[in-house]
């Protein structure tokens, strides 16, 4: 049989199978209308003030190439600072950080990039706070998620663990706002609060997002804010963060996703600052994100073509002193020479 004629006759299959699903889940949908309260989860959004805070967005990217007997990783953060200049007094103020290096292969090569980038931020987030003093400091990613990481036992870990909690002290020292926003779009943080507090089954087809744009009676709302729940593991290891993060969920516009924001703070300064937020979104049209956020993003992105240099420039490098140990461990795996 061909692979086209497998693929039919798998399809007709499955298209069944979906279809007898979806007319379950469309009657859970209809029996959650009748149970929640509509009326007091969602909010219309609100018109922000005309004059914005000054605000910092911070953002960072990261690239890894897998050679024979390492990986050479590059990460950079942004910090695009809204209202000030740069030194030359014309386009808008990034504060920047970058790294480079090589680690030795293990199973978690790619947590400790991630480890060593979402430090970079951090670190370029306490830059921020005390060399320019903003009111508000907006990363890029969910505080909660941040404060609560799973830990790993590496020296990368502690340095994460190290840097997040000097950024929330210098908040809380300096009275900066820290907000957290997140376009996760399969959390169930706020699935598991109304699980909890209204006794609410939920279809497991549904996240948060999901939900969300379903029950909403509004093209631009934002949620109630909530206090996301902590497992017990979290509440359990002594090491962690004991702050509390109230969260609420943010649809800019009808053809956006909802965006996730929690906030270093309580549940009265969340709701002012989604509003200021909601209306960052607006330069976006209906991608639905804060545009400054974004130049961060953009600023930090790190191209393949910028990645493949870099590595070439390494191993290039290091060839001159012992070709034939570089050779040996800065090779190509086969992977990346297979014939295509």
């Amino acid at each position: 049989m061909s692979h086209f004629n497998l693929w039919l006759e798998k399809y007709n299959l499955r298209r069944a199978q979906i279809i007898d699903n979806w007319s379950c889940l469309a009657k859970d949908v209809s029996s959650l209308k009748n149970v929640i309260n509509i009326d007091r989860m969602f909010k219309p959004v609100g018109i922000s003030a005309s004059q914005h805070p000054k605000m910092a967005f911070v953002d960072g990217g990261q690239g890894i190439r897998d050679l024979m007997g390492l990986a050479i990783y590059f990460i950079r953060s942004s910090a695009f600072i809204m209202g000030e200049k740069d030194e030359d007094g014309f386009g808008e103020l990034f504060l920047r950080d970058l790294d480079m290096n090589v680690l030795p292969h293990d199973n978690l090569i790619k947590e400790r990039v991630e480890l060593l980038r979402d430090s970079m931020e951090f670190e370029t987030a306490l830059r921020c706070v005390l060399e320019h003093g903003p009111d508000t400091v907006v990363l890029d990613g969910s505080l909660f998620v941040k404060a609560f990481k799973k830990p790993i036992d590496c020296d990368e870990y502690k340095r994460y663990r190290q840097s997040f909690e000097a950024l929330l002290r210098a908040c809380k020292q300096m009275n900066t706002t820290l907000l957290g926003v997140s376009e996760d779009s399969k959390s169930r943080l706020f699935t598991k609060h109304l699980t909890k507090t209204q006794s609410i089954g939920f279809p497991p087809y549904m996240t948060d997002s999901t939900i969300l744009r379903i029950l909403s009676p509004y093209h631009a709302f934002r949620t109630v804010p909530f206090i996301p729940e902590k497992s017990m593991s979290i509440i359990k290891n002594r090491s962690m963060s004991r702050e509390e993060f109230p969260t609420a969920y943010l649809q800019p516009n009808a053809n956006s996703n909802p965006l996730r924001i929690d906030i270093l703070g309580d549940k009265d300064s969340l709701v002012k600052n989604i509003d200021i937020i909601a209306d960052l979104c607006k330069g976006s049209g209906t991608y639905g994100y804060p545009l400054p956020l974004y130049y961060s993003h953009m600023d930090a992105h790190i191209p393949t073509k910028q990645m493949d240099w870099t590595v070439n420039q390494i191993v290039n490098y290091v060839s001159r002193f012992d070709g034939t140990l570089a050779d040996a461990i800065m090779r190509s795996p086969r992977r990346m020479c297979r014939p295509s």
